[in-house]
C-alpha cells in the first residue's frame, strides 16, 4: 500500500468528485506517477468521477508509464512538469489533455483515444504515435519539439479525425524527417498554419501516401526549411479531399525540392498564392508535381518560386492533370528581377484556356523556358484555344510549335531541315497557305518581266507554221499572255499557242528562265492547295 503525501491525498479525493486540483502556486507540487496510474486503473475503494483525474501545475515524479492500461477515466495533466517520459503504448483512454506541460518525450505507439488528445503548447523532444488511433482531434498547436536522431512528431499510419498544429515549432536532425506522417489517415483537416518546421538532414514534413479528407492547410506564416535531397514538404502518393492551401507559406530547400508531390491526388483545388514563397538549389524542380491529379483549380500567382541550380527548374508538371481552371502567372515565376527559370510541362493537361498569362506569354514559355522541345505542350495549348473557337491563336500556336521543333527538335539531315524551313517560309507549315499565293504572284510578275524583255529583244516570236517561214516578234500583250500561261497553272488560257521563246542564241537563257518559272509556279500552286486542304499540317 502506497503512502501518499498531502498533495497526492488531495488528488485522490478530487478524482472521486471530478474536481480540478490546481497546485501551480503551491510550494509542494510533487505527485508520483504511480499514484496517477493507480487512479486510472481504479484501484481504490471508490470509483473516479466520469470527469476523470484532473491536475494542474504539478511536478510529476517518476515515469508515467501507462503501457497496456485500458481505462474509462479521462486524464488531464495541464501545465505539469514530468521528469521522465510519458508512455502510453497500447494504452486506451477516453480523453487525454497534457497541454502546456514539459516532459522529455511522449511514447504512444498503438495508443487509442476515444476523444481528443490535447498537447497544445507542450515542450518536449519528441512525440511518437505510430499506428495510434484518435477518434477526436490531436492538438499540438503552439507546441515546441526539439528532437535529435528521431522525428519530432512520428505518427506513421496514425488515424486521427483532425490534426491541429497551428503555430507548432519543431526541429530535428533525423534523416526520417521532423514531422513524419507516412500513410496517416485524417478524415478531417490537417492544419499547419503559422507552424515553423526545421529539418537538418531529413524532410520538414514527410507525409507520403497520407489521406486527408477535409483539406491540408499550410499557410499564413508557415515556414519550413530542409537540407535533405528528399525535399522539404513531401506529399508523394497523397490523397487530399478539399483544398491544398499553401497561401502565405515559405519553404526553403537547399538539396531537394521545396514541394515533392509526385502522383498527388487532390479532390479540390491547389492554391500556391498570395505571398507563397518557395526556393531550392536542387537540380530537381523547386515544386515537383509530376503525375498529379487536381480536380479543381491550380493557382500559382502573387508568389515567388526560385531555383538557384544550373537548370533553374522551378516547376515540374509532367503528365499532371488539372480538371478546373489553370491560373498561372509567369511573372510570379520570373519575379520582378526577371531571373532565369525553366518549367517541365510535357504531358501536362488542362481543359480551359489558362488565366493570368496570354497566348503569347505561353508561347514564349514553351519556346524559351522548357528543358527541351516536346510537341504535347503546344498541342494541349492549341486544343483549349480550339475548343474556345480561337482559330487565329490556334494557327499561331501550331506555327510556333514547328519553329521550336526546327530550333530544338530532331528533324534529321540538312536536307530535311532545309525542307522544313522552306515549308514554314512558303506556307507557314500549312497554316498560312496564302503565303504560297503571294509567292505565286511574285513568280507571275517575274515571268511577265522575262517575257516582255524577251519580246523587246526579239526572242519572243510567233510559232512558225510552215518550213522556211521567218519568225515574227510577239507583241508585249502576247508576251504577257505567254508569261501568265506558263507560270500560273490556274490561268491556263488554252487554245492555239500564240507566242513562244526562241531557243537560239541569247534566247536560250530566256527559254530556260521561262521553264524554271513554270516549275516554280506549279510548285507554289501545289503548296497552296496542299496547305489549304490540310495535307501539309495533318501531322503537325
Amino acid at each position: 500500500m502506497l503512502e501518499h503525501n498531502e498533495v497526492e491525498d488531495l488528488l485522490i479525493k478530487a478524482a472521486r468528485s471530478g474536481e480540478l486540483v490546481d497546485i501551480s502556486n503551491e510550494p509542494d507540487r510533487d505527485v508520483r506517477a504511480v499514484v496517477i496510474r493507480s487512479l486510472l486503473r481504479d484501484e481504490g475503494a471508490e470509483k473516479p468521477d466520469p470527469r476523470g483525474v484532473r491536475l494542474r501545475g504539478a511536478r510529476i515524479i517518476g515515469g508515467l508509464d501507462l503501457t497496456d492500461v485500458r481505462t474509462s477515466v479521462p486524464l488531464v495533466l495541464t501545465s505539469c512538469e514530468h521528469e521522465a517520459p510519458i508512455v502510453l503504448e497500447r494504452a486506451h483512454l477516453p480523453y487525454l489533455d497534457i497541454s502546456d506541460s514539459t516532459f522529455p518525450e511522449f511514447l504512444g505507439d498503438c495508443f487509442i483515444c476515444d476523444n481528443d488528445v490535447v498537447m497544445a503548447e507542450v515542450r518536449c523532444r519528441r512525440i511518437r504515435l505510430i499506428n495510434s488511433k484518435i477518434t477526436g482531434m490531436l492538438n499540438v498547436s503552439g507546441a515546441v519539439l526539439t528532437a535529435t536522431d528521431e522525428p519530432a512528431l512520428h505518427a506513421d499510419r496514425m488515424a486521427v479525425n483532425h490534426l491541429a498544429a497551428i503555430g507548432l515549432r519543431a526541429s530535428s536532425d533525423s534523416e526520417l524527417g521532423t514531422l513524419r506522417l507516412l500513410d496517416a489517415t485524417i478524415p478531417g483537416q490537417l492544419d499547419l498554419h503559422a507552424a515553423a518546421i526545421d529539418a537538418t538532414r531529413g524532410p520538414a514534413l514527410a507525409a507520403d501516401w497520407i489521406k486527408v479528407n477535409s483539406g491540408l492547410l499550410i499557410g499564413d506564416g508557415f515556414r519550413a526549411t530542409s537540407n535533405s535531397a528528399l525535399g522539404a514538404i513531401r506529399l508523394p502518393g497523397a490523397t487530399i479531399t478539399g483544398q491544398l492551401l499553401l497561401t502565405g507559406a515559405t519553404i526553403t530547400a537547399s538539396e531537394g525540392p521545396a514541394l515533392f508531390a509526385d502522383r498527388l491526388t487532390v479532390h479540390g483545388s491547389v492554391h500556391l498564392s498570395t505571398g507563397f514563397r518557395a526556393s531550392s538549389t536542387s537540380e530537381e524542380a523547386t515544386l515537383r508535381l509530376p503525375g498529379a491529379t487536381i480536380t479543381g483549380q491550380f493557382r500559382l500567382r502573387e508568389a515567388e518560386v526560385t531555383n538557384a541550380a544550373a537548370a533553374h527548374l522551378v516547376l515540374d508538371l509532367a503528365s499532371a492533370q488539372v480538371q478546373g481552371d489553370l491560373v498561372l502567372s509567369l511573372q510570379t515565376i520570373s519575379g520582378e528581377d526577371n531571373h532565369p527559370f525553366q518549367m517541365q510541362v510535357n504531358g501536362f493537361a488542362y481543359p480551359f484556356i489558362p488565366r493570368e498569362a496570354g497566348c503569347q506569354e505561353w508561347l514564349r514559355l514553351l519556346a524559351e523556358h522548357t528543358p527541351e522541345y516536346a510537341a504535347q505542350p503546344y498541342q494541349q495549348l492549341a486544343a483549349v484555344y480550339r475548343a474556345a473557337g480561337h482559330d487565329r491563336e490556334v494557327r499561331r500556336i501550331l506555327i510556333a510549335q514547328q519553329v521550336d521543333h526546327r530550333r530544338r527538335g530532331h528533324l534529321g539531315n540538312r536536307i530535311q531541315k532545309l525542307l522544313h524551313r522552306a515549308n514554314g517560309a512558303f506556307i507557314g507549315y500549312g497554316h498560312r497557305p496564302w503565303r504560297a499565293l503571294a509567292f505565286l504572284a511574285l513568280v507571275g510578275l517575274v515571268a511577265v518581266a522575262v517575257a516582255t524583255s524577251a519580246s523587246l529583244l526579239g526572242f519572243a516570236v510567233h510559232p512558225v507554221k510552215s518550213p522556211g517561214e521567218a519568225p515574227t516578234a510577239c507583241s508585249s500583250a502576247e508576251a504577257i499572255g505567254l508569261a501568265l500561261d506558263t507560270s500560273i497553272p490556274v490561268l491556263k488560257l488554252g487554245g492555239e499557242k500564240k507566242c513562244e521563246i526562241a531557243a537560239t542564241g541569247w534566247g536560250q537563257a530566256f527559254y530556260l528562265a521561262n521553264y524554271l518559272l513554270q516549275m516554280l509556279g506549279w510548285a507554289f500552286a501545289t503548296l497552296f492547295v496542299a496547305g489549304y486542304t490540310g495535307l501539309v499540317r495533318k501531322n503537325s
